[in-house]
């Protein structure tokens, strides 16, 4: 992303998965948010055009003769979406990438009564970004919920018996390291940003 350190504020966005509440905590590009807003781009939900956008490098012009047809047709979607600029330069067509994840992922939480239900919708949030689990109260043995969280690299809290008391952290989360920035993750950010009214600039 092409944020400066001091733009990056960060929001919590709430999702609600079946009967369980979901927060990520996001890091907002406030450049990019501003360049879409200025130039009326939407959201960018195409899998296919951000897994050719995510190859391409920011700003830069990559000719047409070194992308397939299929990747062309791609970019020129993303030329009328304002995700890309199509230049002709001496009578050579090329595409410059304009558009960047609107936001990153920092931290999922998942809040459940029960801890398998929990597990299993925060593991869904592996590719995108560090993951925690907030239960009311421990099982009675824990000793499986512990194995199962220590090696998913869920992070475990418990609440207590009041809804006001910070929960206490029990498992700390693993940190999150990506090998790579992907489509996928791009879109996840751009289906975030569809969803939620209150990202803007």
């Amino acid at each position: 992303m092409n944020s400066a350190a001091a733009d990056v504020p960060s929001v919590r966005v709430p999702l609600r998965l079946g009967r369980l509440d979901v927060v990520i905590d996001v890091d907002l590009d406030q450049h990019e948010l501003r360049r879409r807003q200025r130039d009326g781009c939407r959201p960018l939900l195409n899998l296919d055009l951000l897994n050719v956008l995510v190859a391409m490098p920011h700003a830069a012009t990559v000719s047409k003769e070194a992308m397939s047809d299929f990747d062309w047709r791609l970019l020129m979607i993303g030329a009328r979406s304002g995700a890309v600029e199509i230049s002709t330069a001496h009578g050579a067509a090329g595409a410059i990438r304009r558009a960047s994840p609107p936001l990153s992922v920092r931290h999922v939480t998942v809040a459940a009564a029960r801890w398998r239900d929990g597990l299993s919708v925060a593991s869904r949030f592996a590719p995108y970004g560090s993951r925690e689990l907030i239960l009311d109260r421990l099982p009675a043995d824990d000793v499986e919920l512990r194995l199962e969280a220590g090696y998913l690299g869920i992070g475990i809290s418990v609440r207590g018996d009041s809804v006001d008391q910070t929960p206490s952290r029990v498992i700390e989360p693993a940190p999150f390291a990506p090998a790579r920035y992907t489509g996928a993750s791009w879109l996840f950010a751009e289906r975030l940003l569809a969803q939620q009214a209150t990202i803007d600039a």
